[in-house]
Formats: C-alpha cells, structure tokens, sequence
C-alpha cells in the first residue's frame, strides 16, 4: 500500500513539473556562484520607518481570516493580483483602502517622485496587496518561480493601443522578514532568453531593506529567494506594478 502511495506522489510530481516547469527548474540554479548583473534597470528607495513596518505587518496579520492560500500552499495573500487569474472584486480593495490608506498614499507619492510624473490607482483593476510567507518545508526549497512580470498583457485595459507595453515596473516593499533575510534573485537574461538558458547565467541576490521601495521593469528574469522561515516568523511583502495608459501611470496588481 505504502509503495502505491509512492507512486501516486511520484506521479503528481511529474505532471505539475510538466504544467509548471518554471518551478522546478530552481534546482538547477547554484546560488553560492553570485554576480552582478548590470543590466537589470533596478532601483530602491527609502519609503517607510520601522515604526511604519510594525504597524503595517501587524494589520495584515490581523486580517488573516481573509488570507488566501495559492500555488500549493507556497505562500498566501492578502488582495486580488491578475497574475493569479483572479476575478476582480470591488469588496477586496475597499477592505485594502479602509486598512491601509495611509500606505497607499506614501507609496503613491513616493513613485511620483521617482518617476517625476503623477501616478494613479487604476480605477477598475487590483490594489497592489501582499505576499505572505510562513514557516513551511516547501519554503526552504527553491521552487518559487522563475519569470518575467509580464502581467500587463493580461489587464482588462479598455483600449490596448494605449498601453506602453515597452516602459512597464514592478514594486516591492518588505514589511517584515525572517531573521535568515528575504530579497530576490535578479539573472543575466531578459525576453530574448528562456528559463532554462537564464540557470547557467550570471546572477545577482539582492537583500531587501525594511520598509524601502524596490523598483525594476520586471523584464529580467527573476525569482523570491528561498530563506529558512522559523515558526512564527513572517516574510511580508507588498506588491504592485506600473503602466502608462493613455499618458498616465496607473498602479495595479
């Protein structure tokens, strides 16, 4: 019985590698060999306190009821995101907005500057919302997916002639991460490589800094870190994208 079950996993193992290869694929990375890779077009600014970090984490903490747990029990999160193939809901980003509209204002003033022009929440589309990790084995695994953010494709923009595709971001902003650290792995290959061909590449780690306003075009091939998470520890992230549409950045998820 016990060898059936066996073969069941082994199984299921394969069929999810062949549906969803770029999970997998981590275990060819090695991530002692460590470089820096220049043409990544990232940035990171100074954007919240610690006091701001606490305060945030906490809230989201306090909302776990409406967590959602995704891509196999991975990780959850708090809010709707396109690239999950969520449907849009109303409800989810006026609980955002009623939680944390004070972050939401610092986030938006914060790419104005950087970007020297107005931004704006896009009126129809997902509030940027958060990656939530915990304790789990599948965390210490370099699973987590190996892509490029091109969810902008997928976005129900009412006219797409008006969308720059060719000028898209990515945001992150960690509140809260375990003591083994939390960043990204950002490799040496943009959309001309494959996910395959990106593993034998040059590639950099870069640490997130608590409370600080990451920014890149999402067109380098990339993927969270796998960190040791310990029980009670969290690794908590928000997550949003930029587009210009019809002259106007709109911030989505």
């Amino acid at each position: 019985m016990l060898k059936f079950i066996y073969i069941i996993i082994f199984i299921f193992i394969l069929y999810q590698y062949k549906l969803n290869y770029r999970y997998f694929i981590g275990f060819k990375v090695n991530f002692e060999n460590l470089k820096i890779v220049e043409n990544k077009n990232y940035r990171d600014y100074e954007c919240f306190n610690k006091t701001e970090c606490i305060t945030i984490s906490e809230r989201v903490k306090i909302l776990k009821n409406i967590w959602e747990t995704r891509k196999y029990g991975t990780f959850k999160t708090l809010g709707k995101a396109v690239y999950l193939n969520d449907h849009y809901e109303k409800n989810i980003n006026k609980i955002l907005i009623n939680n944390f509209k004070h972050m939401y204002e610092i986030i938006a003033n914060k790419l104005s500057k950087i970007l020297q022009e107005p931004v704006y929440f896009k009126s129809d589309g997902f509030i940027p919302g958060f990656h939530i990790f915990e304790r789990s084995f599948a965390n210490n695994l370099p699973i987590m997916s190996i892509h490029l953010d091109q969810q902008q494709y997928f976005v129900n923009w009412k006219d797409q002639s008006l969308c720059d595709y060719n000028n898209p971001y990515t945001f992150t902003v960690c509140f809260e991460k375990p003591k083994s650290g939390a960043g990204i792995y950002i490799f040496d290959g943009r959309l001309e490589s494959n996910a395959y061909d990106v593993t034998k590449r040059d590639k950099e780690y870069i640490e997130y800094k608590l409370g600080y306003l990451n920014i890149h075009d999402g067109l380098n091939w990339h993927m969270i870190s796998h960190k040791n998470i310990r029980e009670g520890e969290y690794r908590i992230t928000l997550q949003g994208h930029l587009l210009k549409y019809d002259n106007k950045w709109l911030i989505y998820w």
